[in-house]
């Protein structure tokens, strides 16, 4: 079922009503918006530096957390060098599996005296253990961009965190814009690092799916335009070497570039270091006579871990659609599934997969890999149509062990004994979910193939697309199939699962559409439902539609 969306007669109206901002207000944000505290917590950041105190930089595990830590990693081994300083500086990322998320007793018992801990990406939900560091005498400053548990703060020295506490002009960086411009201040005139931290940002920027409007905006523009001139960190620069992406757009980020920089963290308990180790590497000063083997190593094992964590994804969506009919979870308002043998690294990524699918919220559970409580369940959960996760957790706390997160995602632990309650709770909280509206593909515009040349300009002025401003949806009719090399269309993908269909001037790829299209019996002429860019390759520039759904004509 195709239904269009609102009366749209332009890309402007979409962008504006998605963003509630006018062309101007929307192009041209204000950047480096005040963030409250932020100034006081680098001054502060000086005088215990001058003091004579060694830093701990505690990053939370994923992709925005391990980019807050190289940003303020780099940004402090800077400053200190150019004040000719001797601090010392650690960086302890939590290990997923053995210690879960965030700061944590055994971070605070690690430390030693005469250092103090400044948080990137997490702190905000630590009450006892900050408390516990003051009590030992370690100085601490939180930076942070989740939303508090409860109304109540951490006894921090100082807390820089926009979603938090009032005062920041804008509220809508991750951990890493966070840290970005918490080093931008440290340093304010090294442009070359600089740079090469705002390219950084941009992809935590979009992987951790934080709003491309205001200050994200400018992060991201001109973060990719610094991607693609390679002014980025050494071990990045190898990495992206190894992916062969030719020009890099925000979808890259979020499909490759992403997944990769996550899949050590979301497998292997201490993964995350690997990748920060790659990312502080410095570039030999002779790479004609010196051996980078090093860093082309741990890139391309990051790039094989996220290969196997594509399998695991798979089998475990397999075993998902096995066990769990079609129909059944086709009239669940919110999706709560458990199983034994999910991986717990993985977890958000099938929440992620079925609130896709299936257009409403959804948790997956499974057993800790290491249990801190016998009989708890691990979840993770993502959002759907808008819906506040960490709103909706907010009124089950009263069944959870633990939870955290914000309005997108969220993580969670619940005794088994009440899951069925919790799945029951939250779906009668939902019940105002039409379930009819999940099947129903909305577009903005209607065009047909031959119209596209001319909206690809309008299309390009308000990138990049993505949360907070999605890139619009077009009914496209008239695609005709136009031959090359004797063929309409072509099976791509690791199991030819994908397909990719030849036009005039163009090409339309259907992601995990090949079977479908095949047993069509090849239609030539089709209607799309879809999203339009721009594919490189070999240095030629070509339109090419997303297909969402088609219908043959």
């Amino acid at each position: 079922m195709w239904e269009k969306n609102k009366d749209f007669k332009s890309i402007t109206d979409v962008v504006q009503y998605h963003t509630g901002m006018l062309s101007e207000e929307f192009l041209n944000p204000p950047k480096d918006p005040h963030i409250k505290n932020l100034r006081d917590a680098v001054i502060l950041t000086q005088t215990f530096l001058k003091k004579g105190l060694h830093v701990a930089i505690i990053a939370d595990y994923d992709v925005d957390g391990i980019l807050a830590a190289i940003n303020l990693y780099e940004g402090l081994k800077e400053y200190i060098k150019q004040a000719g300083l001797t601090n010392k500086l650690i960086v302890r990322f939590p290990k997923r599996f053995s210690e879960g998320y965030g700061l944590s007793s055994r971070i605070i018992d690690e430390i030693p005296c005469g250092y103090f801990i400044i948080t990137v990406d997490n702190g905000i939900a630590a009450l006892e253990q900050i408390a516990q560091a003051k009590r030992k005498g370690i100085p601490v400053i939180v930076t942070d961009h989740h939303l508090c548990s409860d109304t109540s703060l951490p006894s921090a020295d100082i807390i820089v965190d926009p979603n938090a506490i009032g005062g920041s002009e804008f509220a809508g960086y991750c951990g890493a814009a966070i840290a970005y411009r918490f080093a931008k201040t440290l340093i304010p005139k090294n442009k070359k690092l600089l740079e090469q931290l705002l390219a950084l940002t941009a992809i935590a920027t979009i992987t951790d799916v934080m709003p491309l409007y205001g200050d994200n905006r400018n992060i991201v523009k001109r973060g990719l335009k610094l991607l693609n001139q390679r002014k980025v960190p050494y071990g990045m620069n190898v990495l992206l070497n190894l992916l062969r992406i030719e020009y890099i757009q925000e979808d890259d980020i979020g499909f490759k570039i992403g997944p990769v920089l996550n899949a050590a963290g979301r497998l292997e308990d201490n993964g995350a270091e690997k990748v920060f180790n790659l990312l502080k590497m410095k570039e030999p000063d002779n790479p004609m006579l010196e051996n980078d083997q090093e860093a082309y190593t741990a890139a391309l094992e990051l790039i094989e871990l996220n290969k196997k964590r594509q399998n695991i994804v798979k089998e475990s969506m397999n075993k998902i659609q096995e066990n769990y009919p079609d129909d059944v979870l086709a009239n669940e308002r919110c999706i709560v599934l458990y199983d034994s043998s999910f991986n717990e690294g993985i977890i958000g990524i099938l929440a992620g997969k079925l609130t896709e699918k299936y257009n409403v919220p959804a948790f997956v559970f499974t057993d800790p890999i290491y249990p801190k409580k016998i009989g708890l369940y691990k979840g993770s959960g993502r959002s759907a149509r808008n819906i506040h996760l960490k709103n909706l957790l907010d009124k089950n706390k009263d069944l959870l062990s633990g939870y955290g997160g914000h309005a997108g995602a969220a993580g969670l632990s619940i005794d088994k004994t009440k899951l069925s309650q919790f799945s029951q709770q939250v779906n009668l909280q939902l019940s105002d979910i039409v379930l009819s509206e999940r099947r129903c593909l909305k577009y903005d515009l209607e065009i047909s193939a031959s119209e596209i040349p001319y909206y690809m300009d309008e299309l390009q002025k308000f990138a990049p697309y993505g949360e907070g401003n999605p890139n619009p949806v077009f009914l496209i009719h008239d695609f005709y199939l136009s031959p090359r090399n004797g063929h309409f269309f072509q099976r791509i993908g690791q199991n030819a699962e994908h397909i990719k269909l030849y036009g005039n001037n163009m090409d339309a790829i259907g992601f995990d559409m090949a079977e479908r299209f095949i047993n069509n019996e090849v239609p030539k002429q089709i209607d799309i439902i879809g999203t339009l860019s721009f594919n490189y390759f070999n240095n030629r520039k070509k339109i090419q539609i997303e297909i969402f759904d088609y219908l043959s004509n």
